[in-house]
């Protein structure tokens, strides 16, 4: 990567922690994080952040704040759907750099744009947070 790069993500996690688990906490915690969509790795870290930060919710994704009113669980559903609106984002962002370069229509990218602003309007939604 080059200084440019690390500039960019002064936050990038270099620093290890190794932690010994016996083969029946290791396969509890891969069930608990494929549960909700997470690697282990994600699901380890943000579970023991927020216990050092003694809150009772987790925190939410790139903010280290905690949302009031919502439980760990909730708020790793949140986060697991979080990175799925992200994946969609980058892959709108291709097809329209694809589109620039008159390699495809962006017409055929209708329905998907409806649905995406369907899944944020329920998300919004469970939330309680509609916009108007």
């Amino acid at each position: 990567m080059t200084s440019a790069s690390n500039q960019a993500r002064p936050n990038r996690r270099s620093a290890r922690l190794d932690v010994r688990l016996s083969t029946a906490e290791r396969a509890e915690i891969q069930q608990a994080a494929a549960r909700h969509q997470f690697v282990p790795s994600a699901f380890v870290r943000r579970a023991a952040l927020s216990a050092a930060r003694h809150t009772d919710t987790a925190p939410t994704a790139g903010t280290g704040a905690a949302v009031q009113g919502l439980t760990v669980e909730q708020l790793a559903i949140l986060d697991a759907a979080r990175v799925e609106v992200k994946r969609v984002g980058v892959l709108l962002n291709q097809e329209v750099r694809l589109h620039h370069r008159g390699v495809i229509d962006l017409g055929v990218l209708a329905s998907l744009v409806t649905r995406v602003a369907r899944e944020h309007d329920l998300m919004a939604t469970l939330l309680g947070r509609q916009e108007p």
